[in-house]
C-alpha cells in the first residue's frame, strides 16, 4: 500500500484514498491548498470550476494516525 504524509495535517494516508497523484495539476477554490499532497480530511470539497471532488471529511478506512517521522512514506 503506498502511503504519504498530508502536507495540512501531517496524517499518513493511502495514495489512492487522498490527493496524491494528482496534486500537481489540480486547482481548487481554496488556492492555499493548490499543489499539495493532501489527505481526504483536507481536500477541499470543490475545485475550482465549482464541481465536487468526492473528498472533505476522512474516509474512515483506517484511523487517522499522525506521521511518527520514521516510517517511509512516499513524500518524505
Amino acid at each position: 500500500m503506498g502511503v504519504f504524509v498530508c502536507d495540512e495535517c501531517e496524517v499518513v494516508e493511502n495514495t489512492s484514498l487522498g490527493h496524491f497523484w494528482s496534486r500537481k495539476k489540480t486547482f481548487f477554490l481554496d488556492e492555499s491548498k493548490n499543489q499539495k499532497a493532501l489527505c481526504s480530511a483536507c481536500t477541499p470539497p470543490i475545485y475550482q470550476d465549482g464541481s465536487p471532488t468526492g473528498k472533505g471529511t476522512w474516509h474512515n478506512k483506517f484511523p487517522q494516525l499522525i506521521w511518527d517521522g520514521k516510517r517511509k512514506v512516499m513524500n518524505r
